[in-house]
């Protein structure tokens, strides 16, 4: 009896367990859509301007925020950036919905907004996406990319690198006010665990773990440069023959070469080298040492297409492209060109609509492809497709009418556009302008404000 006791007690705790995990993925997925929301909102206020003057309507046309500002930008999070004349000069606010006011600055470069991880740079300080400060008060913070920041402290003498939530992730002891230590972020494949910066000092270079702070090579006069994804041209200064091309990993260095004519790609355990006289390329696999000609059935792998977004990267075999996911077939080569969506937009239109888009080309048309279901959700009579960053809305030239033709992602409807006409596309809405009014409309394809010019 005990022991059915114990079994059914292990199976009633495997249940709970499950449940637990389904709902913290849940949650998770749920808070990961709200902050989605807040960086590409289709439903973020719009700006308008009436009389010279700026403020803001909703979606739907109504407006929120009267017009008062001689300048008025896009919405990042839950705040915006205006600007007030007085006399002959302007100040730089940031408000929030309700219009109060949490910074006044002389100039719009004292701000920068990284909505992509929920902080702002304001007049050298490091803020959080409710703009409360998350760095030291006598930190001076420069942002770099991909979440890093340079800081440097003269009470403390010290600078070197932060991250995003305010951690300092690497330090350097400087002992005279003239010395400084300047970093660059390499591009890194949103695969790899760990990003790498190089560091200059004295005409010095070091390459560090930025995440972590660990020194991968020390500072030394021969020059480090960043090539590609994890890809560094080590540049001896004793001597050219010993220049090295390195592949950095899970901060060791998984591949070398002296052959620093060869152009190397480095994706997912493969390295990619091409002879930049016959462009020839090898594929060399580091999980079983072996080198290659191809990776399978003929594929072909070049700079672009090593690119990889979500899951996904683009592969082609010949002239023609597809969608590998984890080394599995998803889209065949097939066409002519296979495009990804502006990044933001993408998570956006994954995690809110569960929908994995991507645009493919072939002859004189282009497809929007779902990738979840490999279904094509709308096809393009056109040779000439536009898109725009930050932006849920495509513009195309129809082969058969010659017309101009709005499309957006979101409500899968078009737009027609007449010839004597401009416009311009935002993220969430665009302007017509026609002779006598500014007509916007939202994702819809609805009018929601119009105005004389």
């Amino acid at each position: 009896m005990k022991h059915k006791l114990d079994k059914t007690a292990l199976f009633l705790s495997a249940i709970v367990f499950v449940v637990f995990l389904v709902v913290f993925i849940l949650s998770f997925s749920s808070k990961r859509a709200k902050l989605l929301e807040r960086l590409v909102n289709p439903k973020a206020l719009i700006p308008i301007e009436i009389d010279e003057k700026y403020g803001y309507m909703n979606s739907n046309g109504k407006i929120v925020i009267s017009p008062k500002y001689s300048k008025a930008s896009s919405w990042v999070g839950d705040f915006a950036l205006v600007a007030v004349k007085k006399d002959y000069s302007e100040k730089i606010r940031i408000i929030d919905k309700n219009e109060k006011v949490y910074f006044s600055v002389d100039y719009l470069s004292d701000v920068l907004a990284v909505p992509e991880y929920k902080i702002w740079v304001i007049e050298g300080k490091l803020y959080d996406s409710k703009l409360k400060l998350i760095s030291d008060e006598s930190d001076e913070v420069t942002y770099l990319r991909d979440g890093f920041l340079k800081y440097r402290n003269e009470k403390t003498k010290l600078t070197g690198l932060m991250n995003y939530k305010g951690k300092k992730t690497y330090s350097y002891k400087f002992t005279d006010k003239n010395e400084s230590v300047d970093f660059s972020v390499s591009a890194t494949s949103s695969k790899n665990r760990y990003k790498y910066c190089i560091a200059t000092n004295n005409k010095k270079t070091a390459l560090i773990n930025c995440n972590t702070g660990k020194i991968i090579y020390n500072y030394s006069k021969d020059i480090i440069s960043s090539l590609d994804n994890n890809v560094f041209l080590i540049n001896r200064e004793k001597s050219n023959k010993n220049n090295q091309i390195v592949v950095v990993d899970n901060d060791k260095e998984i591949y070398k070469t002296y052959n620093t004519n060869n152009e190397i790609i480095y994706y997912n355990n493969i390295v990619v080298s091409e002879n930049k006289d016959n462009y020839k390329k090898t594929y060399y696999n580091l999980k079983n040492k072996k080198t290659s000609e191809s990776l399978f059935a003929g594929e072909s792998l070049s700079r672009f297409e090593s690119e990889e977004f979500d899951q996904y990267r683009v592969f082609s075999i010949g002239a023609d492209d597809g969608v590998l996911k984890n080394d599995k077939v998803i889209i065949p080569a097939k066409y002519s060109q296979i495009y990804p969506l502006d990044t933001k937009i993408y998570e956006y239109l994954k995690q809110v609509k569960n929908k994995e888009y991507v645009f493919a080309k072939k002859d004189d048309k282009y497809y929007l492809i779902n990738l979840k279901n490999k279904k094509v959700i709308k096809e393009f009579n056109t040779d000439r497709l536009t898109t725009y960053e930050e932006s849920f809305f495509v513009t195309y030239k129809d082969n058969l009418t010659d017309e101009t033709i709005i499309y957006n992602l979101l409500s899968n409807k078009t737009f027609k556009v007449n010839e004597d006409v401009d416009f311009d596309i935002d993220l969430n809405y665009f302007l017509i302008e026609d002779k006598k009014d500014y007509i916007y409309y939202n994702v819809n394809m609805k009018e929601i404000y119009r105005q004389e010019r």
